[in-house]
């Protein structure tokens, strides 16, 4: 029996974390990104390294949108020497032809063994085995929207991926709301859910550092002067997902020189070792 290989036609879209993300964009750069994720995922590899291929890719036409796609690309992906790379669509194709490979081992699996059995009767037991193969695979099809490979299952709620302890997420939430200044925040489901998917990949002493770096950078905190004064402090945009993490990691160990906020090397300080049990 043969099985054909599979390819993406479908992709998980939270539309919580994306508007999280994307809030600060422009009508404009919302649209290129859209669509350098889609052309990422129907390709299933990352973006073109020359920028000018890819925005043909994706339609800019307009030196306004041509600008967009550069700004998005350097904001959400990651120039690797095989393209422009983003995490969350590498993870996604990942589980996807993961899944595909494991469905396709199990449909195998299942003719190889029928056929074992068909030794009485090896014509018959070949029509129903066959049947049956594809009639899984069908009835599987059919329920999820055109492909037995790919289920809509948020990332958020995996049961591959075992919750972090309570102490954990506490631990994190509570260093949020000493160094960004929110005392009375509670930890509702939404908050929540975001450190939890943060800590499969990530230590809470990571996240934490993460949390205390993005108060060295001038956009987050509201003071940059090509802002609009618009404080980004929120936990689910800080933690929004690996890679914004990973920029937060990398702002608290070497903070830029032109950072804005002089007192927060010593107020982060203080806070990590309050969050962490040091005081």
């Amino acid at each position: 029996m043969e099985i054909k290989n599979q390819t993406v036609n479908y992709y998980e879209h939270h539309l919580g974390d994306y508007a999280e993300a994307t809030s600060h964009l422009s009508f404009v750069e919302d649209a290129a990104y859209s669509r350098c994720i889609r052309k990422y995922y129907a390709t299933e590899s990352p973006l073109p390294r020359d920028l000018q291929t890819v925005q043909r890719l994706v339609g800019a036409r307009s030196k306004e949108e041509k600008a967009a796609v550069e700004s998005v690309l350097r904001e959400f992906f990651v120039l690797q020497t095989d393209g422009w790379h983003n995490r969350r669509c590498d993870a996604e194709i990942a589980r996807f032809r993961d899944k595909s490979s494991k469905a396709r081992r199990s449909a195998e699996s299942r003719w190889g063994s029928q056929r074992e059995q068909s030794d009485g009767n090896a014509n018959a037991m070949r029509t129903y085995s066959e049947g049956n193969a594809n009639g899984v695979l069908e009835g599987r099809e059919s329920h999820e929207g055109g492909n037995a490979l790919q289920s809509p299952v948020s990332s958020l709620q995996s049961p591959e991926s075992p919750l972090p302890p309570k102490g954990e997420v506490l631990q994190v939430f509570e260093h949020w709301k000493s160094v960004w200044r929110h005392p009375t925040a509670k930890l509702d489901k939404k908050r929540r859910a975001r450190i939890e998917a943060r800590l499969k990949d990530f230590t809470a002493e990571q996240l934490c550092n993460a949390i205390s770096g993005f108060r060295n950078s001038p956009w987050h905190c509201g003071t940059d002067p090509k802002g609009d004064g618009v404080v980004y402090d929120g936990i689910q945009t800080l933690l929004r997902d690996s890679d914004q993490v990973e920029k937060g990691i990398g702002l608290f160990t070497k903070p830029p020189s032109s950072a804005t906020d002089r007192s927060a090397p010593r107020q982060l300080k203080d806070a990590f070792e309050v969050s962490n049990g040091r005081r």
